[in-house]
């Protein structure tokens, strides 16, 4: 699960248990437009209680990571 909280510029993320591709579905596309609308964003990730995510989630992860690093 994935808590979101924006502020600006400022992205505020808590994964907690397991990442899914709904997480994903929906922080994507926010850090995009963003990262769009404020040509760089400040990005705070939090784990509480992680357990991981996919191989398909994790590799769509470092996809967008590399090609904004950037930006964040």
């Amino acid at each position: 699960m994935l808590s979101i909280q924006v502020e600006h510029n400022i992205i505020y993320t808590i994964a907690e248990d397991k990442l899914t591709d709904e997480d994903y579905d929906r922080l994507i596309p926010l850090l995009q437009e963003k990262i769009d609308r404020f040509g760089s964003i400040r990005w705070y990730f939090e784990m509480k209680e992680f357990e991981g995510w996919s191989l398909s989630d994790m590799w769509r992860e470092l996809k967008f990571y590399f090609m904004k690093i950037e930006n964040l």
